[in-house]
C-alpha cells in the first residue's frame, strides 16, 4: 500500500464534501451517499495499536455528524426517526453480545461500530435530513451514479485485469479481497449484489427522464449494472434482478410494465435463437439440486448453516440468546459433519447471512435485526401501494431493490458496509415519500429541464424542483 496515494485520495474525495455540507446539507449528503455507496473500505487512515481505523466511511460519517449537528442547532432536521425503537432494541442486543463476546473485545467492538453504530447513525441523519420528494430524488440519484461508476470499473477490470484499488489495498487480515472481478467492492457476489439492487433504480430513472441526454445516460447506467451482474459469476445476483423486476412488474406503472415486458422479449428471443443459452440454463438448475455438484453442494451447505449456529449457540441459555459476539466466525474454530456429504468440514464461511446472525447475535439478535428489516420493507411497500402514479415507479424500484438485499442475504455473508449504506439511504428515501405533498411545485412553474451530471442528475423529473 503507498501511505501517500491513500492520503490523498482521501484528500481529494472528501474537501468536496466538506465544501458542499458548508453551502448545503442535503447536496452535501447526496455526494455522501455517492461516495458511501461506490468508494473501497481500503481508503483510511491507520491508528496504532488495537484502535479502530479512521475508514473512508467512518471519516464521511464524522463529517455529516458535525454539520448535521449545526443544523438541528438551527433549528432543521428535527423530524422523528421511523422506528427509532427497533434501532434501539437491535443496538442493546449486539451490545449484550458484544459484552459477552467469546472473542477478542476489540475484534468485536470494530464489528460493532461498523456494522452497528455506523449503519444507525447514517439511518438517523437520512432520515431527518430528507425532508421532501426534491430532496429523496437527488439523495437516490446519488445512489445510482455511484453504483453506475462502480459498474464501469467493473467493465474496465473485466477486459483489462486491472484494478486500481489494487494499488491502496493495505496487507493487515482486516481487509480482503477475493478472486474475480470486485471492482471496489470486497467480494465478487457483493459486487454483483450492489449492482442487482441499483439495476431497477437504473432502469426507472431511464423511463421518468426527460431530456434524451438523461435517458441515454440512464440505459447506459443500467446495461452497465446488468453486465456487472454477470461478470459476478454467481447465480444469486441474477436471482436477485428477477425478484427486483418481478416488484417492477406487479407493482410499477404500465408504461414500466411494457418496458419490462420489451426487455423480456428481448431476454426470450436471444434464449431461443441460441440454444446454448437455455442449455446453460437449465444444467444450472440441475447442479443446483444436485448436492454432489459444486454448485449443489453450496446451495446445500447454506442451508446447513441453520443447523450449525442452532447447534452451537444452544451449548448456553446464554449463547442461546445473545450468541458469541459479533466478528466471532472469524475466530471460534467450528467442526461439523456435512448431511450431504460424509466427511466433517470446518466452518470458515458462513454463507448465509441469517444464520451467521443467529450463531454471533443469538435468538435475540437476529429477531431484533430481523424486526428492522422487515419493518422498512413493510413501510416501503405500504407507501407505495398509497402513492400517486407519478410516485409508483420510484417506490416500486426501491422495494425491489431492498427485496434483493433481503434475499441475497439468505446465500452470502454482507460484510462489506457499502451495502448497508445503500439500504438505509433506501429506507430514508421511502420515508420521505410518506410525506405531505405540498412542496412539489407544478410543471408549468419549473424553470428549463437541467442536464444530467454527477451533481444535479435527475432533477429532470416532473414533481421534483431542485433544492433551492
Amino acid at each position: 500500500m503507498n501511505p501517500v496515494l491513500n492520503l490523498l485520495c482521501l484528500f481529494v474525495l472528501l474537501v468536496p464534501l466538506l465544501w458542499q455540507l458548508r453551502r448545503d446539507f442535503v447536496k452535501g449528503l447526496a455526494y455522501a451517499v455517492f461516495l458511501c455507496v461506490s468508494v473501497s473500505t481500503v481508503l483510511r487512515v491507520a491508528l496504532p495499536g488495537a484502535l479502530p481505523q479512521l475508514t473512508i466511511f467512518r471519516l464521511i460519517l464524522l463529517l455529516l455528524f458535525f454539520f448535521w449537528l449545526k443544523e438541528r442547532r438551527l433549528g432543521r432536521f428535527t423530524s422523528r426517526v421511523p422506528f427509532s425503537g427497533l434501532f434501539w432494541f437491535w443496538a442493546i442486543a449486539n451490545l449484550v453480545s458484544l459484552v459477552f463476546t467469546d472473542i477478542t473485545f476489540s475484534r468485536s467492538l470494530k464489528r460493532y461500530l461498523d456494522f452497528v453504530l455506523e449503519f444507525w447513525g447514517f439511518y438517523v441523519i437520512a432520515t431527518t435530513a430528507i425532508e421532501n420528494r426534491a430532496d429523496a430524488m437527488r439523495i437516490l440519484r446519488a445512489a445510482v451514479m455511484g453504483l453506475g461508476v462502480v459498474a464501469l470499473l467493473a467493465f474496465i477490470e473485466k477486459y483489462t485485469h486491472f484494478n486500481p484499488v489494487n494499488l491502496l489495498a493495505p496487507s493487515d487480515e482486516e481487509v480482503q479481497f477475493s478472486s474475480g472481478v470486485t471492482a471496489t467492492y470486497q467480494h465478487r457476489i457483493l459486487l454483483g449484489t450492489g449492482l442487482a439492487m441499483g439495476l431497477p433504480l437504473a432502469l426507472v430513472f431511464a423511463r421518468l427522464a426527460l431530456t434524451p441526454r438523461a435517458k441515454i445516460a440512464y440505459w447506459c447506467l443500467a446495461i452497465l449494472m446488468a453486465a456487472g451482474c454477470y461478470f459476478a459469476q454467481s447465480r444469486g445476483p441474477w436471482l436477485g434482478v428477477a425478484l427486483a423486476c418481478s416488484a417492477l412488474l406487479l407493482l410499477g406503472t404500465w408504461q414500466t410494465r411494457k418496458g419490462l415486458g420489451w426487455i423480456l422479449g428481448l431476454v426470450l428471443l436471444v434464449v431461443i435463437l441460441r440454444p446454448g443459452v437455455y442449455a446453460s440454463l437449465v444444467n444450472s438448475v440441475k447442479v443446483t439440486a444436485d448436492a454432489n455438484n459444486f454448485k449443489g453442494g453450496t446451495f446445500r451447505y447454506r442451508l446447513e448453516l441453520w443447523q450449525v449456529a442452532w447447534t452451537a449457540i444452544a451449548e448456553s441459555p446464554l449463547r442461546l440468546l445473545f450468541g458469541y459476539g459479533l466478528g466471532s466466525g472469524l475466530e471460534k474454530e467450528l467442526e461439523w459433519n456435512l448431511s450431504f456429504r460424509t466427511r466433517s468440514q470446518e466452518i470458515t464461511s458462513w454463507d448465509n447471512h441469517y444464520a451467521y446472525d443467529l450463531f454471533q447475535t443469538g435468538v435475540v439478535g437476529l429477531a431484533a435485526k430481523l424486526a428492522v428489516y422487515l419493518a422498512i420493507g413493510i413501510t416501503i411497500f405500504r407507501a407505495q401501494r398509497q402513492s400517486d402514479a407519478s410516485d409508483r415507479d420510484v417506490l416500486a424500484a426501491v422495494l425491489g431493490s431492498v427485496l434483493v438485499l433481503i434475499f441475497m442475504m439468505s446465500n452470502v455473508l454482507v460484510f462489506t458496509k457499502q451495502l448497508n449504506f445503500l439500504f438505509g439511504t433506501l429506507a430514508a428515501v421511502a420515508f420521505a415519500f410518506r410525506l405531505p405533498r405540498a412542496e412539489l411545485v407544478p410543471v408549468e412553474e419549473q424553470g428549463p429541464e437541467p442536464e444530467l451530471t454527477c451533481a444535479d442528475a435527475g432533477d429532470s423529473f416532473r414533481g421534483a424542483p431542485a433544492r433551492p
